[in-house]
């Protein structure tokens, strides 16, 4: 949303995190941008904090206590 950016280039962003700190790519209307890493990671903290949130509660919900550990997989646990 605060980029204007299709889900392919906010999965390519998102990747670049773990290998970049300057994040380059062009929004939906075709304007390119070069953000530094921690700009981004602030933009999308409160969508991971939530996220986890989320899934904290829902583990406990199914749980009924916290368990040792828990593994995440998939794309989204990136």
């Amino acid at each position: 949303q605060n980029y204007l950016v299709d889900f392919n280039t906010a999965e390519k962003m998102k990747l670049s995190l773990e290998t970049s700190e300057k994040i380059k790519f062009d929004d939906i209307i075709g304007n390119s941008y070069e953000i530094m890493k921690e700009e981004l990671e602030e933009v999308i903290k409160p969508a991971v904090d939530n996220l986890a949130n989320e899934i904290a509660q829902k583990i406990l919900e199914f749980n009924e206590k916290s368990p040792n550990a828990v593994f995440c997989v998939g794309g989204g646990s990136n």
